[in-house]
Order: C-alpha cells, then sequence, then structure tokens
C-alpha cells in the first residue's frame, strides 16, 4: 500500500503534467492551402452612389460561404482607393472611398492586385492613399497581401514574399497603365510586357513553394485570348510559375494547364459598379466565377470553379427560369444557369490552341476541372 506522501507526489506531478501540456502551442493540422480568386472589383465614386451603399458590406452576402473556406483570398482592386476624385482625362476614372475597401475586407479578401490600368486615375496621391489605406488595414490577425504599384523604381521587381499556412508564396502583379499596353518605365505600374518579370520569376523560385502571377491583360469583352497574350502567361510558367491569375477583359475565358502550371485566363469581373453595354458588341457573356486552388505540398492538387452572374445591365432566362440584373454585386448560380456557365467555360478553355485537353465535372453546382 503506497504511502500518503508517495500518493501526494504522484498528484503534485500529475497536476504539473498537465500545467505543461496546457502552456504548449496546440498544433493542428494546417491541411492544404485554399486559395480563392476573383476578377475585377470596382465601386468608385460616381453616378451609383445611392445603390452601392444602400447595399454596402451586403454586395457579397452570396458568395461569403465559399470566400470563407479561403485561406487566401484573392481580387484585383481596380481603382484608386481615396477620397480623392479621379484627375485622369479619360472616359472612364475611377476612385474608390476607403470605406468600400472595407467591404472587401469584411468579406474575406487579403490578396489583392494592384497593377491595373486605373490606379493611377487619381493620379500619385491616389496610389499613396490606396497604399496607406491597405497599411491602416493590417492587423496581426488578419494579414494583407498586395502587390503591383512601387513608388521606389528600386523595389518594383520584388515581388510580395510571405508565408501562409506553412507554404512560402511569391506574389507577382503586372498589367499595364491607363496610357497604353506598352513598356512604360517610368510608371509605378508593375507592366506586364516588360520581360524583366520572366528573370524575377526564375530568380525567386529556389526560395519559394509557390508563385503566384497576377497579371492584367487581355482585349476586353473576348472569351478567347490572343496568342500574345497566351505567350506571355506561358512565359511565367516557364519561367518558374505555378499560378496565373487573369483579368481585365471582363469576361470570363478559359483555364489551362501549361507544363507544371495552371493559367486561369479571365476571371472576369466580380463587382463592377457598370451598367455598360460594351459586352453587346462582341456578344460577350456577363459570366464570372470564383476560382478555388487547392494546393499541398507546394502542388496544384485541385481547381474548382464556382459560377457567377455579374450582367447589370440585362436579366438572363433560361426556360421559365429568370435571373434578374445585378446591381453590382455577384449572383451566385444554380441549376442549368450554373451548368451553362461551367459548359461554357469547358469550350472556351478547349478553344485555347496547345491547350491541355480541359474537361469540367459539374456536382452540386460546383465545376470540378480535371486535364
Amino acid at each position: 500500500m503506497k504511502t500518503p506522501i508517495v500518493i501526494l507526489g504522484a498528484v503534485l506531478t500529475a497536476l504539473m503534467l498537465a500545467v505543461m501540456v496546457q502552456s504548449q502551442p496546440v498544433v493542428a493540422d494546417d491541411g492544404p492551402l485554399v486559395i480563392n480568386a476573383v476578377g475585377d472589383v470596382s465601386l468608385p465614386h460616381g453616378n451609383f452612389n445611392k445603390i452601392l451603399d444602400r447595399q454596402g458590406p451586403k454586395l457579397f452576402d452570396p458568395v461569403r460561404d465559399v470566400l470563407a473556406s479561403g485561406d487566401l483570398n484573392f481580387v484585383n482592386v481596380e481603382t484608386a482607393v481615396t477620397d480623392k476624385p479621379p484627375s485622369a482625362k479619360k472616359k472612364y476614372a475611377f476612385s474608390m472611398p476607403p470605406r468600400r475597401l472595407d467591404w472587401l475586407l469584411d468579406a474575406g479578401f487579403n490578396l489583392i492586385s494592384l497593377a491595373n490600368n486605373h490606379i493611377t486615375d487619381a493620379g500619385e496621391q491616389g496610389i499613396r492613399d490606396t497604399l496607406a489605406a491597405l497599411e491602416a488595414r493590417q492587423r496581426p490577425d488578419r494579414p494583407l497581401y498586395w502587390s503591383g504599384v512601387s513608388l521606389d523604381p528600386a523595389t518594383r521587381y520584388r515581388p510580395e514574399i510571405f508565408t501562409h499556412k506553412g507554404v512560402r508564396i511569391a506574389f507577382f502583379c503586372v498589367g499595364f497603365d491607363r496610357t497604353s499596353h506598352a513598356l512604360e518605365p517610368k510608371s509605378p505600374v508593375h507592366q506586364v510586357r516588360d520581360p524583366a518579370w520572366n528573370k524575377a520569376i526564375a530568380d525567386v523560385r529556389p526560395e519559394v513553394d509557390l508563385i503566384i502571377v497576377s497579371a492584367h491583360f487581355g482585349a476586353e469583352y473576348k472569351h478567347t485570348p490572343h496568342p500574345s497574350t497566351t505567350k506571355f502567361y506561358r512565359g511565367y510558367v516557364d519561367a518558374g510559375a505555378d499560378l496565373i491569375l487573369g483579368h481585365h477583359p471582363h469576361v470570363i475565358r478559359g483555364i489551362e494547364k501549361y507544363k507544371n502550371g495552371v493559367i486561369v485566363h479571365s476571371l472576369g469581373n466580380f463587382a463592377f459598379a457598370s451598367r455598360t453595354k460594351r459586352h453587346q458588341k462582341t456578344n460577350a457573356k456577363m459570366y464570372s466565377m470564383i476560382a478555388q486552388i487547392v494546393v499541398d505540398g507546394g502542388k496544384i492538387q485541385g481547381l474548382t470553379l464556382h459560377p457567377l452572374y455579374v450582367n447589370n445591365l440585362e436579366p438572363w432566362a433560361l426556360g421559365n427560369e429568370k435571373i434578374p440584373r445585378g446591381d453590382f454585386g455577384p449572383i451566385a448560380l444554380k441549376g442549368a444557369f450554373a451548368a451553362e456557365v461551367l459548359r461554357a467555360v469547358e469550350g472556351w478553355s478547349n478553344d485555347i490552341p496547345g491547350n491541355a485537353q480541359i474537361k469540367i465535372d459539374v456536382k452540386d453546382d460546383v465545376g470540378h476541372v480535371r486535364w
């Protein structure tokens, strides 16, 4: 029979071990990294202020459940984020009040491209205000990552490098300035046509697990990329990129499996405050999607597509069913509407010369891409 002293010692030892176990950090199974990617967002000052402010963060309610599943949620913010009005002398010039940036962050977006043809619409001050707005919203519990403009030319070719969920990531964003598609060395926007990006991608390849390139490029309202655009995107993969996220055409394009990389040629609009008719000239479809990419072991292991409707001008009818026109936010699709969008993406994918055969299996209104 154990003495009371021995029993007391055993109890104390057990209590000390319990305290030690509770004081250690709990190491959870991280699992794969999930990236949700959408296209262009512009919610600027202007004619639609009343509609936008009435909806506020509710704009993104139809897709919050999908975004909640992402560790990284990517978006192209196609406007300066500033209270300063746009000053660019162009037909379409945008600037967005900072409170509308909060709507995006509230929806879960944390991976942001600024390389586009509207980031300079409010001049250099607009760019500074945009960067300051992002910095002010940076929190330890909600890290934000962005790239695409460099006011200091010495930092132009440095990607945003960070570790998220155990994956070391290099994030490049390229686009073009408001005046031209051509290379403009003095522009703060990271120019898509600059051949130095391929070297920058190759240089960082040994340092990271995953390289993402956001590319704002391509003819507007056309579902098939020009061969020169395809060549640029494949060049990024040749240099070492894993994932290319295209946008700017305002409509979605196909998916390409090229060597070790995946190219999403265009994600389309996501939330764009416009009632333009320009898509009618090319018979383009105002479809959109959330591309969900699963990364495990530093490699892309899966790609699913969540179809959306983003036509702010016209409703859409299929048989006896009808989808209303949008009010600048995405409409999540189900049934025949979802199947129609995913069938179209499959067709546009297989229209890309040299692409691996793409098949999209539809299950529960989600497209599962295989090649």
